[in-house]
């Protein structure tokens, strides 16, 4: 035990494991999952020899010195880390994969390790740039104040003030911000211009010479391994698009440019070299196709007391049901939109591997994924996935199908709190829903679960907790959402869906809503009738019809026109 203490103590006293500092030539900052599972063995596959460094913490690398003693003394990578894949017929495959250092920029001394080593180590090549990996947060890409980009800017000037600086270098976001690299770009000429020392104008000369920011979209489910503590990252199988690179200027080596090589077969690195349009394709694609459909199903799936999505593969009738709607909603609405929509270029059997693909990964057996931790932001995310869809249909005269009236209908009933007052005692901005009676089957030994923080569902007293930001404007006043609803639904008992039509069409305009005010007024009679639509499904689902019920019940191919009195 006195041996084990003091191997520790002498981990502690270390501040970064590069063995080797002239063999590393790629740096990735930020050690999540994704960029573990993703983007470090497909750098390792291209032939880089990738570090990690942390921006916050150390677990990373503490967990990389005690590697380095089991490690192959004759390998030529400093350490290496497993990652789990769970395949589709439920077996675990583990990859261990090469790692050529660690690091972390959380404390004074790691971050002086990790500078020094751009400063003076690295392996730069001549044929290929020196890689910077990010793996940013949303919340780390919000200002350039924030801690990551003040490292990453470090990082750049520590590489600017080489005797030799390397030519090219290509920053790689793993984090689906909308044009990451331009975003992060901007943040770094930002901080070289108000750089208060004598490099200020040498590093904005640098970062126009010599950095590429490169715009990505990645798309790989990463979870951990249960006892891991987060180190092992635990992965769905290699979608055809894990990670999407924009290179316009053909910065990145062949390899990555391959379309039957190692890092598209293995790791699903797609980059996109011709035109600007070309990775707005995969991202509209990506936000209509994957994400739509995971928003139109997880409402209804958790009313349903279905908690998670490997539900749809049951075999049951409601598991039937619903994945019929999905293939519906994408077959008759979402490909439509594709093919009329003018915002982006691509042709229709690229939506369909798309849907393709996400269909597999959607109905994986052994990997499912919580239906409430989907519905997060719900209000918002029916405007960003499926609002899309919706104003190309509406825009181009085109029919809005029943199964898509239902999926927002299915949105509005989740957000609706069970009484009028709306927000739990206690807990400022939760509210809490009723799932539909009857929908769940309750785990004895599990009654309350955590979804999110400070979310909870109890499937078997029959609520949910949930929070949403959005708010409508109901004769002229701003009022949230789901207090409208609220005051909708248990003001007066049951009422006819006309009576819902103000507050649906309220939420279909709002900017944090639905996002559908354009085709408002653009196609006012189809808005209206899209509205009256959704009212009509929506009174159903509040007066107590179980969403399961309503949908099994709809011609979801049908224009939404039949559901509205008089149409």
């Amino acid at each position: 035990m006195a041996s084990s203490s003091t191997e520790q103590q002498q981990q502690a006293s270390l501040n970064s494991l590069f063995p080797d500092t002239n063999t590393i030539d790629s740096i990735c900052i930020g050690s999540g999952r994704f960029l573990r599972a993703v983007l470090v063995p497909a750098l390792a596959a291209a032939g880089y020899h990738p570090a990690v460094v942390q921006t916050r913490s150390r677990g990373f690398l503490d967990h990389s010195l005690s590697e380095v003693a089991s490690e192959n003394g004759n390998s030529s990578w400093a350490f290496s880390y497993e990652v789990d894949t769970v395949n589709f017929d439920g077996s675990i495959e583990t990859t261990n994969v090469p790692c050529w250092g660690a690091g972390t920029l959380g404390s004074p001394e790691g971050k002086k390790d990790v500078l020094e080593l751009c400063a003076s180590g690295l392996l730069l090549s001549d044929e290929k740039p020196l890689v910077l990996g990010l793996g940013v947060t949303e919340a780390g890409l919000s200002s350039s104040s924030t801690k990551v980009m003040g490292d990453l800017y470090d990082v750049l000037g520590s590489l600017a003030t080489r005797k030799a600086p390397p030519k090219q270098i290509s920053v790689i976001n793993t984090d689906n911000v909308s044009q990451n690299g331009d975003v992060i770009r901007g943040f770094m000429e930002e901080l070289a211009t108000n750089d208060g020392s004598t490099r200020s104008a040498a590093m904005r000369q640098f970062l126009a010479d010599s950095v590429v920011f490169h715009n990505t979209m990645v798309d790989r489910i990463t979870s951990q391994r249960p006892g891991s503590d987060g180190l092992v990252p635990r992965a769905e199988p290699t979608p055809l698009k894990a990670l999407v690179i924009e290179d316009l200027r053909l910065c990145l080596p062949q390899s990555f440019r391959e379309t039957d090589g190692e890092l598209f077969r293995r790791f699903g690195v797609v980059v996109r070299s011709s035109h600007k349009g070309q990775l707005d394709a995969d991202i509209a694609l990506k936000l209509r196709v994957a994400n739509g459909t995971h928003t139109a199903i997880a409402h209804a799936m958790a009313l349903s007391g279905l908690p998670k999505t490997d539900a749809l593969v049951s075999g049951t009738a409601a598991s039937k049901l619903l994945v019929g709607y999905l293939d519906s909603f994408f077959e008759h609405q979402i490909r439509a939109g594709v093919v009329a929509t003018d915002d982006f270029d691509a042709a229709p059997g690229e939506a369909e591997a798309v849907y393709g693909d996400w269909r597999k990964r959607l109905t994986h057996a052994h990997f499912g994924l919580s239906t409430f931790f989907i519905t997060q932001n719900g209000a918002a995310k029916g405007g960003i996935r499926i609002g899309p869809t919706v104003g190309d249909l509406l825009g181009h005269g085109l029919p809005v199908a029943c199964s898509t009236a239902f999926a927002l209908a299915a949105i509005l009933r989740f957000l609706t709190p069970a009484h009028e007052r709306g927000a739990s005692s206690g807990s400022s901005g939760v509210y809490r829903g009723w799932l539909d009676g009857g929908g769940a089957t309750p785990n004895e030994e599990q009654r309350a679960v955590a979804y999110a923080d400070g979310l909870s569902y109890d499937l078997g007293e029959g609520w949910y907790e949930f929070r949403c930001d959005c708010g409508v404007e109901l004769d002229g006043e701003p009022t949230p959402l789901p207090v409208a609803l609220a005051a909708a639904v248990h003001s007066g008992g049951p009422r006819q869906p006309p009576s819902y039509e103000a507050v649906v069409g309220a939420y279909l305009r709002a900017p944090k809503g639905g996002n559908l005010s354009a085709v408002a007024r653009s196609a006012p009679g189809s808005f209206s009738a899209l509205a009256g639509a959704v009212a009509a499904l929506y009174a159903r689902m509040v007066a107590g019809d179980a969403a399961i019920d309503v949908l099994g019940g709809l011609d979801l191919e049908a224009s939404c026109d039949c559901l509205v009195d008089g149409k």
